[in-house]
């Protein structure tokens, strides 16, 4: 069971399969509708191929489930049927699609590709053109063929894609489906390597891979690999000879930084035989900068931190997450404990659910006042690259500490990473100890003694709370500047510690008089709203 949506970083490929350049085109589907597919729901359970865009530059896909964080586990009989294909002029034509499983860490999707000439479920199950696997990890979209050549002159082709036999994994995509014809020489050049790659020192390298994959009608040699890097070109030589489907790896290293890249194949003759395709790539150090906007509006630099010699917890966390909720208090018992991020230790809370946003993390109630951050893309790549760093499985709560390097704050170190939370105190001790193990100069015997009132944040745009540090009976009152009384708030518990939250979203900008009274003592605190 998932305790995380996550939203995987795709890779840049070309809006088609292969280079036009040799290829006739019978049949192309990018997903950007569902109109030329019927849909069917086999095990008739309400949940069908749909399309989603997970960002990046992939776009939109088709999709199935074979689980979901509201339904839970599911057992897919999914179909996805194409509209008639004409290969009535084809010669040589062949299937190519991508295919991906959406969350790396339940990648075992099973799902199978029949093609025949009826339309029909049955007919198409007992087709001798077939195609089955188990999806399993990748870095990115795979590229699949499947020989067709035995439909060639048949006016009415149907292709279907079959989610089926698994059950408790995520979601499995597919997109760019083509039928084209197979003529001439004609090369796919993908890169299987991530875009962005992280190095250990300041001196090290990291190696990016492409795959050359033939699509040509005859056997493939003598090609060259062409790539160009911030305008400098280089090239290399093919070293094998490459049937239909089959691939050649090149790679080349990059130092720290960021490359613009664009690569290209060129056949024996010299002539062009793939697109050329541009890339983005970046060498980023093992602890990467992320400048957001918290929910509430305050910016933060995580390396501005470090340089500081701030400590940084990052805790990763989701609206719907049950562990979530229960370890939010006892981080902010921390966070305070040590400051409130003004002694030298600091808390991020980054959601990795992209529904997530402002109003959504502001009115959580889980007890937690250190700042969170609504949905950005940039959750999510940090997500991922902390999990892959210290091999976490994908789960949330997930936590990483970063000992900072002032000097080089990129070349901080993670001192201490936990995915999931004990509750009662286990983890919130072990998240104690990993602070001082950082920075021995913090100390819960020696913080300072907590003010009787303190509002937070402020000045703020949607959300404020005040907190008073006391057990007696406290009266509240907000006024605006002319004299009104906009929110109250009364409380005789008996509590050590009172957090009153201030419902500023539905304040106008402006000075607000924040008067508490602390059993017989009087206090005023100014306010600033911004819009």
């Amino acid at each position: 069971m998932r305790n995380f949506t996550p939203h995987v970083l795709v890779f840049l490929f070309t809006s088609t399969i292969f280079s036009s350049i040799n290829a006739q085109v019978f049949f192309s589907e990018d997903f950007t509708s569902l109109d030329e597919w019927t849909l069917v729901d086999n095990d008739g359970d309400g949940n069908d191929w749909e399309l989603i865009d997970f960002g990046g530059n992939q776009g939109s896909v088709a999709y199935s489930k074979s689980y979901d964080n509201d339904l839970g586990v599911l057992t897919p009989d999914n179909w996805m049927v194409s509209s008639a294909i004409d290969l009535s002029s084809s010669s040589n034509p062949n299937l190519f699609w991508k295919v991906m499983a959406q969350d790396q860490s339940w990648p075992d999707e099973y799902y199978s590709v029949y093609v025949t000439t009826s339309a029909n479920t049955s007919d198409l199950q007992s087709s001798s053109v077939s195609f089955s696997e188990t999806v399993g990890t990748s870095s990115g979209y795979m590229t699949r063929v499947l020989d067709l050549s035995s439909f060639a002159g048949e006016s009415s082709v149907y292709v279907a894609f079959r989610h089926h036999n698994c059950t408790d994994m995520f979601y499995l995509n597919i997109d760019d489906v083509e039928v084209s014809d197979v003529s001439g020489e004609n090369v796919l050049v993908t890169l299987t390597s991530s875009q962005s790659q992280s190095i250990s020192s300041p001196t090290s390298n990291a190696d990016f891979e492409f795959n050359v994959t033939s699509y040509s009608e005859n056997d493939l040699s003598g090609y060259e690999f062409h790539y160009t890097i911030d305008g400098t070109n280089s090239t290399m030589s093919g070293s094998q000879t490459l049937g239909l489907g089959e691939s050649e790896a090149f790679s080349f290293s990059l130092g720290l930084g960021d490359y613009s890249v664009s690569v290209s194949v060129y056949n024996a003759s010299g002539e062009l035989i793939s697109e050329t395709v541009d890339y983005s790539l970046s060498v980023v150090p093992p602890i990467p900068n992320f400048s957001l906007t918290d929910s509430y509006g305050d910016d933060h630099d995580l390396y501005e931190y470090l340089s500081k010699g701030d400590a940084v917890l990052i805790d990763f966390f989701a609206s719907w997450c049950g562990p979530c909720e229960a370890s939010t208090p006892e981080v902010n018992s921390v966070w305070e404990d040590f400051g409130e991020g003004d002694t030298g230790f600091q808390v991020m809370g980054l959601t990795v659910e992209a529904t997530d946003n402002n109003s959504v993390v502001n009115n959580l109630g889980w007890g937690g006042y250190y700042p969170k951050f609504a949905y950005d893309i940039t959750n999510d790549e940090m997500f991922y690259h902390y999990a892959a760093m210290v091999g976490a499985g994908g789960g949330i709560p997930f936590f990483v500490m970063i000992c900072p390097n002032p000097d080089n704050p990129g070349f901080s170190n993670v001192t201490y990473s936990a995915e999931g939370w004990a509750a009662g105190g286990t983890s919130q001790l072990e998240l104690e100890n990993a602070v001082l193990d950082c920075n021995p100069s913090l100390s819960l015997e020696n913080e300072t003694e907590k003010p009787l009132v303190s509002l937070y944040p402020n000045p703020t745009s949607n959300y404020s709370v005040l907190e008073i540090n006391s057990n007696k009976i406290v009266d509240v009152e907000v006024i605006n500047s002319i004299g009104q009384v906009v929110f109250e708030f009364y409380s005789e518990a008996n509590l050590e510690l009172k957090s009153v939250e201030i419902p500023v979203e539905t304040f106008s900008a402006g000075m607000y008089s924040v008067n508490v009274k602390v059993g017989d003592q009087f206090i005023t605190e100014n306010l600033s709203v911004i819009k």
